[in-house]
């Protein structure tokens, strides 16, 4: 191995140091601000590393023991490596476009979502009769075009999703939330569209190997890092509002626990300490109407208070 090659490994094993970090601090800060954002973040956060890392492993066990496998084993892992890569890309591509309306604070439409469902189940499906009919028959070469269409259309998806950030920016109320949203939106932009480059060199064996883990390991160090760093002055940004925890009385946690409050009834108090009403709180957390009329009727049977200023009274005047 050459030392561009030791160099990115070497990168590789800090960049995955540093997720673990990054992961780590942003469970931390979800225990902390409780929004719901953070838990799609941590779980977009946790396949995309997924999916880099496996394919950094795949690619370089294929260069180094690949000479060594017979054609059937190496088809058979080559099929069974990218049949579960398109189901984590469907998985990124779908917390990915929850995050967006997260961050929007807009629903997803059912007709929107169930028709993604429809869409990528198909590709799936075919994608495992493709991969079953490869194993028996032998090399279609139709499947690789298919791949590469599963791939270039998740591309496609995540550019359209990021462009829309931009486009519907100005309708988020605050200057500064606009600009944040912005920035976030330039900054995925600035990763997706080199990775989508190095992806496509890299399919067409247009890069060596060890230029591309260098390369690959290189970006995720980088997109870790700014994600540690700058987590929680983003959220802080988008969601100012949030107002547990600044009072003299006993820790939140400790309320939450005394009065037996569930995670779902966290958030929703939560809400209603930023002054959410029912409507704005079902549309805040993908929940209908009823559901949310329900939680409050049970918090207030759990808290004993018997209106929302009471209520808020009562979390408000916690501390950390």
């Amino acid at each position: 191995m050459d030392m561009l090659g030791h160099a990115g490994v070497f990168l590789t094993i800090l960049a995955l140091g540093m997720g673990g970090i990054s992961l780590t601090h942003t469970l931390y800060l979800n225990q902390r601000i409780r929004r719901h954002y953070l838990k799609i973040h941590n779980w977009f956060f946790v396949l995309f590393n997924y999916m880099v890392f496996m394919g950094l492993a795949f690619n370089y066990l294929q260069f180094n023991l690949g000479p060594q496998l017979s054609a059937a084993l190496a088809r058979k892992i080559f099929q069974a490596y990218h049949f579960q890569l398109s189901i984590v890309s469907f998985l990124l591509l779908y917390s990915f476009i929850l995050l967006i309306h997260e961050l929007l604070r807009k629903k997803w439409a059912r007709r929107w979502k169930i028709g993604f469902f429809i869409i990528f189940g198909l590709l799936i499906a075919s994608q495992a009769i493709f991969s079953i009919l490869n194993l028996f028959i032998g090399k279609i070469p139709i499947y690789i075009l298919f791949l590469l269409v599963i791939f270039f259309s998740t591309e496609i998806i995540l550019m359209a999703m990021v462009i829309r950030i931009f486009l519907r920016a100005s309708s988020i109320p605050g200057p500064t939330k606009q600009q944040s949203l912005k920035k976030f939106a330039f900054l995925i932009l600035v990763i997706l569209i080199p990775d989508t480059i190095l992806n496509f060199f890299q399919l067409f064996d247009m890069v060596s190997l060890h230029l591309y883990v260098f390369l690959k390991s290189l970006q995720i160090l980088a997109i870790n890092l700014l994600t540690f760093l700058f987590i929680k002055g983003f959220v802080q940004k988008m969601f100012p509002e949030h107002a547990l925890g600044v009072g003299a009385g006993p820790p939140v946690e400790q309320l939450f626990q005394k009065y037996k409050i569930s995670k779902r009834e966290q958030e929703i108090i939560q809400l209603i300490c930023q002054g959410k009403s029912n409507r704005e709180i079902e549309d805040e957390l993908f929940i209908s109407i009823q559901t949310v009329k329900d939680h409050v009727y049970n918090i207030f049977q759990k808290t004993g208070v018997k209106n929302r200023v009471q209520l808020s009274n009562l979390f408000r005047g916690s501390r950390e």
